[in-house]
């Protein structure tokens, strides 16, 4: 079994980050963080408002849109980190053109989620209606339902994690995204869950305490912030930018996990220039 060291991957990450932090905050934030900010704005206020028919369908379409350059950004970001693409509009196009089985690999986990969750549910007595925004706060039963979920989503979630760094690594469908990911993850789920236990506590952390400093500021600058207003709209921008760099961070580094499980390329890949100037003392020497 392949040695998993997250320390490495985090020095990896590290030096990435200083050599293309720029780029890789480009693409979390234009394709990841805004499209959801813009959501955010647009969404209604009220959860269990019933949306007209031509609302309804721009929703859809929006967060249609939102998924979609949600996939392609990550796989993007994770193609820059292996080293596999070298300039950004490259990587997007990559992104753009291996979502699709990257889409699908999380449609089939999604249904196997389903088809696993909703008996579990049920047999600990939680109503599936449970799981809508506006449904009411329910007893032991509901807690332990949530409870059973998040288990299982979390086992999955550590399991399929490499999909996105495959995606971008190769040219495979997505049932050939779920088999790599299984097969590479096996032997390393509680250090991986550690991984991203860690990961979300310490993003938890500093999102809630950069939020809270800009809802101060703002409150002080402009007032207490209501729906629509310039406030919000800030606030709304803040934690955009905060969520881009905790997802540029988070998938570079599960690239780098995907490069010490079996693929990807070493993180001091050359350049372009480097490359030609190789090549070129090569031909010098007849090699």
């Amino acid at each position: 079994m392949t040695k998993l060291s997250i320390t490495r991957a985090w020095n990896e990450t590290a030096e990435i980050l200083k050599r293309d932090a720029g780029a890789l905050f480009i693409i979390a934030f234009a394709l990841i963080a805004l499209p959801q900010v813009i959501y955010q704005a647009l969404a209604p206020q009220d959860p269990s408002a019933e949306p007209g028919a031509g609302g309804a369908l721009l929703m859809l379409a929006l967060v249609g849109t939102i998924l979609v350059l949600s996939i392609a950004g990550s796989i993007a970001i994770s193609a820059l980190a292996l080293g596999r693409e070298r300039v950004v509009g490259s990587a997007i196009a990559l992104g753009f053109r291996r979502s699709l089985s990257l889409f699908g690999a999380s449609l089939l986990i999604g249904l196997v989620f389903l088809v696993i969750g909703v008996p579990l549910m049920l047999l600990t007595g939680m109503d599936p209606q449970a799981l809508r925004p506006d449904a009411s706060p329910g007893g032991g039963g509901v807690a332990v339902g949530f409870l059973i979920l998040l288990i299982l989503g979390l086992a999955l979630w550590v399991r399929f994690m490499l999909m996105t760094p495959a995606a971008a690594d190769s040219p495979g469908g997505s049932v050939a995204l779920i088999r790599r990911s299984w097969h590479l993850t096996k032997g390393h789920s509680l250090r991986l869950i550690g991984f991203i236990l860690l990961m979300i506590i310490a993003g938890m952390a500093v999102v809630l305490a950069i939020t809270a400093v800009a809802g101060i500021i703002v409150s002080i600058a402009l007032g207490t912030p209501q729906p629509g207003s310039l406030g919000t709209v800030i606030l709304l921008l803040v934690g955009g930018v905060v969520n881009a760099v905790f997802l540029m961070v988070l998938t570079t580094m599960v690239a780098r996990i995907y490069t010490q499980l079996g693929g990807g390329a070493p993180v001091n890949a050359s350049s372009p220039a480097d490359d030609a100037a190789a090549t070129g003392n090569d031909n010098a020497s007849g090699i």
